[in-house]
């Protein structure tokens, strides 16, 4: 009978056992299955930087390089988080199309560029982050960002010939400085390579309505230089639209993951 009990002890024991460990691996399973995707990186991108509008066919601005530092983190594990990026980028200046739009508005004197500088600018954003994935490896992503945009125009110098009087000048813009409100909006297609590395490739517009003063001068060329004349000082409002494409690698921030 002692046996018959002590049988029926070991029966229940073994069982409740197995019922735990069981219970242990399916709650183990759930979390795992359940745990939410999460992204924090520092990423580096370079790539293209792609005048549109205005700036293109008013500013003369050809297709230039554009760098970039970006961080993001998600929020509380969920897809929603914050982003934070520098950006700096180079736009020349279509000399072809700068030179017709000098002489169209100067017809009477002929113009031959010799100086042209470029376009530079540095833009400081912070904004909204909201991410997810379509599998394992593959991850996307949506953003948008506001911040203050830094640029500086080409120093331009001409040698102008009139055509009625004979008289051959100089003509110059000299290099203006400025700062605007920008806005960018942009997508982001990410590859995992490792828990702690990925690849980006990214997409961005970035738009500001940046205002600065042209200073232009003009001196004669009469076998000597008597002065330098002071033709005037403008505002302008140039409109900066630009697109950035870029590729980069990106690293996971210390303590926080790609994926969970």
């Amino acid at each position: 009978m002692l046996n018959v009990s002590m049988k029926r002890i070991v029966c229940i024991l073994f069982s409740l056992c197995i019922g735990n460990v069981l219970q242990a691996q399916y709650v183990k399973d759930t979390v795992k299955v359940k745990q939410p995707f999460s992204v924090a990186f520092l990423s580096l991108n370079g790539g293209a930087g792609i005048p549109m509008g205005k700036y293109q066919t008013d500013g003369c601005a050809l297709t230039g390089f554009n760098t970039s530092i970006m961080a993001a983190s998600t929020i509380d594990d969920s897809v929603v988080g914050c982003v934070a990026k520098i950006s700096y980028g180079v736009n020349n200046v279509n000399q072809a199309l700068f030179q017709q739009a000098l002489n169209n508005d100067n017809p009477t004197y002929t113009s031959n560029i010799f100086y042209m500088g470029s376009y530079s600018y540095t833009t400081m954003m912070l904004g909204a982050y909201f991410a997810g994935r379509s599998c394992r490896k593959f991850g996307f992503n949506i953003r948008f960002l506001i911040g203050y945009l830094l640029m500086s125009t080409p120093k331009v110098s001409v040698s102008a010939y009139n055509n009625s009087t004979g008289q051959a000048y100089f003509n110059g813009i000299d290099e203006a400085s400025t700062g605007s409100v920008c806005y960018s909006a942009g997508v982001g297609f990410t590859y995992l390579v490792t828990n702690h590395l990925a690849l980006f490739l990214d997409a961005d517009y970035l738009h500001a309505s940046p205002i600065y003063y042209v200073t232009q001068w003009s001196e004669p060329v009469n076998g000597s230089y008597p002065g330098t004349t002071l033709e005037g000082i403008k505002s302008v409002t140039q409109p900066f639209s630009l697109c950035q494409l870029t590729i980069g690698i990106g690293f996971k921030i210390p303590g926080l993951h790609f994926y969970n």
